[in-house]
Formats: C-alpha cells, sequence, structure tokens
C-alpha cells in the first residue's frame, strides 16, 4: 500500500507486493525489456502483463519451499512460508526485496475477501486472524456454517477465539456486539477529548495507566453466501437471517471508532447476499481468481480477472490496484502466546 506509514499495532501483512519485488529486480526487469525489444515502463500495461506472467510461471516451475520471518519492523516475529526461486537473482535477494502489502485497521476497519473456488481465500483469511490473535487486547470470532473443517483445533482452543456453526448462536452473539457498541458510544461521550478506541486506549486516565484498555473485537465470517442466503429457508429462518444481516449492517455503519471489526470472505459477494448498507461500508477489498463478474462485483472493476492468471493460486489484488502473493503459513508451527 501507499501513502501515510500505518499503524503498525494495528495492522496486518496480507501477502509480497509483487510491483514492489519487480522494481527492485532491475537487472531481470532489464532482461525482459530487451527480450520484448522495448521500454519497460511502470506504466505499460502490456509489458507489465507478460512481466507478470514470466514471474507466475517462475512462480510454478522453479521455486522450493522455505520459511521467512517478516521484517522486525513490522513487529511480526511469525514465520511465513513463501516459494524461493532456484535458479534466478532472486534466490539470496529476496528477504531484502520482500515488501508487504499492510492493512491498517485504523484506517480500513473492515475487509471484504473475494475469489473463486479454491483460490486461496481462506488460507488469507487465517493468516490475517492468526496476527490478529497474536496481538494485545482483541478477541476474534469467527462464524463458518461449515463447521470449522478448514480451522484446526488450536482455533477453537484459543482463549481469545470463539467459533460460531449455527444462526441462533450467531445472532446471539451480534445482539451483544451491539449493544456492546451502544455501550462503547455513551462511554467514550462522557470522556473528553475521546473520538475512539484509539484515543481512549491511549490515555492513562481512562485505562487506568494501561491496564484496562479496551478489547478490539474481530468478526469474521469464512462465507458469507452460507449466513446471510435466504434461498429455501422457511419464514422464520429469513426473519432470523434478517436480523444477522441488520446486525451486521449496523457493524459495518459504526464499527470503526468503537473497534470492531469486520472480514468478510465470499465467493459470492453480490447484492443477493451482500447488500449495499453493508459493502457500501467495507473500504478496502481484496480479490483473487475470479472472472469479470465477480471482479466486478468485489473491486468495482475487472482488474482481478485481467491481471490473475486463471491457474494461480494465492494470487490477490486489492482494490489500490496492489497485486501481492500471499503468504502461506503453518499453523500446526504458530507460536499463539508471541506476541506481536
Amino acid at each position: 500500500m501507499t501513502g501515510a506509514q500505518p499503524d503498525v499495532a494495528w495492522s496486518v501483512q496480507t501477502g509480497i507486493d509483487l510491483d514492489a519485488m519487480l522494481a527492485a529486480q532491475r537487472d531481470w526487469i532489464e532482461r525482459v525489456r530487451r527480450k520484448t525489444k522495448r521500454d519497460y515502463q511502470q506504466q505499460d500495461k502490456p509489458v507489465l502483463k507478460r512481466v507478470y506472467e514470466s514471474l507466475r510461471m517462475k512462480y510454478e516451475t522453479g521455486f522450493s519451499t522455505s520459511s521467512y520471518k517478516i521484517a522486525d519492523d513490522l513487529q511480526l516475529a511469525q514465520s511465513v512460508v513463501y516459494r524461493k526461486l532456484r535458479k534466478s537473482n532472486f534466490s539470496s535477494a529476496v528477504p531484502s526485496l520482500l515488501e508487504s502489502v499492510v492493512v491498517d485497521l485504523n484506517v480500513n476497519p473492515h475487509l471484504l475477501i473475494g475469489d473463486g473456488t479454491g483460490s486461496g481465500k481462506t488460507v488469507l483469511l487465517r493468516l490475517i486472524l492468526m496476527q490478529l490473535l497474536k496481538k494485545k487486547d482483541v478477541k476474534v470470532t469467527i462464524a463458518d456454517f461449515k463447521g470449522g473443517v478448514d480451522f484446526a483445533s488450536c482455533w477453537k482452543e484459543h482463549p481469545n477465539c470463539n467459533m460460531i456453526f449455527d444462526r441462533s448462536t450467531l445472532l446471539a452473539y451480534l445482539d451483544s456486539l451491539v449493544e456492546e457498541l451502544e455501550h462503547r458510544k455513551q462511554l467514550f461521550a462522557s470522556k473528553d477529548d475521546c473520538n475512539n478506541i484509539y484515543d481512549y486506549n491511549r490515555n492513562p486516565l481512562y485505562t487506568m495507566n494501561h491496564t484496562e484498555c479496551l478489547d478490539r473485537i474481530v468478526f469474521s465470517v469464512d462465507e458469507v453466501a452460507e449466513v446471510l442466503d435466504k434461498t429455501g429457508l422457511s419464514k422464520e429462518e429469513k426473519d432470523q437471517v434478517a436480523r444477522i444481516e441488520n446486525r451486521i449492517a449496523t457493524i459495518a455503519r459504526l464499527g470503526r471508532a468503537f473497534g470492531i471489526h469486520l472480514i468478510l470472505a465470499t465467493q459470492r459477494p453480490d447484492s443477493n447476499i451482500i447488500c449495499g448498507q453493508i459493502k457500501n461500508n467495507v473500504s478496502y477489498r481484496i480479490c483473487g481468481r475470479a472472472d469479470n463478474v465477480l471482479s466486478m462485483i468485489i473491486l468495482d472493476n475487472t482488474s482481478a480477472a485481467d491481471e490473475i492468471p486463471s491457474d494461480a493460486r494465492g494470487r490477490f489484488i486489492n482494490n489500490n490496484g496492489t497485486i501481492f502473493q500471499a503468504y502461506w503459513f503453518d499453523e500446526s508451527n504458530v507460536d499463539w502466546d508471541a506476541q506481536i
């Protein structure tokens, strides 16, 4: 991402910025320039597309699995897995060239992740949630109506992670979350110079010298369609889904200031599944491999279909136009007690 330096305390990494990696590999780009017999320019989309395709081929054919510890200055001391070229200038230089795509939840409080089947959105979702659970003063709740099959036992056993598998439990949880939002609204209004959770938590008078900070609360849905799709439901079930949708829309509109965040993942983010009140308030969007229709629904353009090869896995583009290769991590080796 470009712009102001994110607040690392509330930032999460999603992957390697391929643009930054290419820009750093000047010798390799020069070879591409000679091969295509024209000047390489960052703005030159046809050449850039060929560069990405060449990089993709190297990802598929020339990589071996290795681990890399993300730079300490980003405060993420968790080993992640990336793929390193066997036969290229990347081999020894990759660690110094990685420029991670970072999302600051103070700036972009809610995320929408979408892609086609098998493109890697659940892996990306788990990576983001893992980083959040390793931070101080955070609670994560995951609604997964697939029964939690994509989440190992370490998630279910984590003291700050709650898993929900049915609509009745989800509605009760969301009711409590909206009540907490209203409580925080009244609490902040009663304090001087307290417009949001950041103002509250940094004031030692409000937090008893930072011993009683308010938790950030992250509500995540692994497949939104499983939660909000009303197709084939009874009248009572449709009413229940409508109330769930209403609570999520409230959090999408008001959650930012009060430290309540949404991370929604889906293969079907159309208006029949995610209403405008929710989608319009989710500012940061990520799309993986997709056709023109899905890319347009998630990003409001066709860049995911245009820029991501149909056989790419773990490749994403955000609504800023940054293409990145998402990190893979082995959750069995995560040190959940090590905070970042």
